[in-house]
């Protein structure tokens, strides 16, 4: 609810829901090559893909500010 009045592009894929930092992790496929994934998807659901996004991005800022990183560091994190 908190993201459903924002502008978004009005495609409309099943979103994670809680894709905040924590929630991807890194593999290596069969060919030893690099796999960003999502590992949570108790809260999916159909949504703005933007709302993920939004989330992923709030979760850098946050652990950016909790490793002692300046606002201009979080923010140039997230650009």
């Amino acid at each position: 609810f908190d993201l459903a009045h924002l502008p978004s592009s009005g495609i409309i894929p099943v979103v994670c829901g809680a894709a905040h930092l924590w929630n991807f992790g890194f593999y290596a496929s069969h060919e030893l090559d690099l796999v960003i994934d999502l590992n949570d998807f108790d809260e999916a659901h159909p949504g703005a893909w933007e709302w993920d996004l939004r989330r992923l991005t709030a979760s850098i800022w946050v652990a950016g500010r909790r490793s002692g990183a300046s606002e201009s560091q979080c923010g140039d994190a997230v650009s």
